[in-house]
C-alpha cells in the first residue's frame, strides 16, 4: 500500500510531504504502516499500534 500526501506551497504548487502539516510531527509513513495494519489486524490492534509509536515518539 502506498499513500500519497500533498502539500500547497506558498508558491501555490502542490508537493509530496512526510509529515502532516496538521497534525503536526505526524509522519506519513507511521499513517501508511497503520493502513497497512489494517488489513491483517482488528480495528483495535491497528490503532493500539498506532498509539503505541505516537507514545514512544514523545
Amino acid at each position: 500500500m502506498r499513500l500519497f500526501a500533498f502539500g500547497l506551497t506558498a508558491n501555490g504548487v502542490y508537493e509530496e510531504i512526510e509529515s502532516s502539516q496538521v497534525l503536526t510531527g505526524l509522519a506519513i509513513a507511521l499513517v501508511e504502516q497503520t493502513l497497512e495494519r489494517l488489513t491483517e489486524e482488528t480495528n483495535t490492534a491497528a490503532a493500539n499500534w498506532l498509539m503505541q509509536q505516537l507514545q514512544g515518539a514523545n
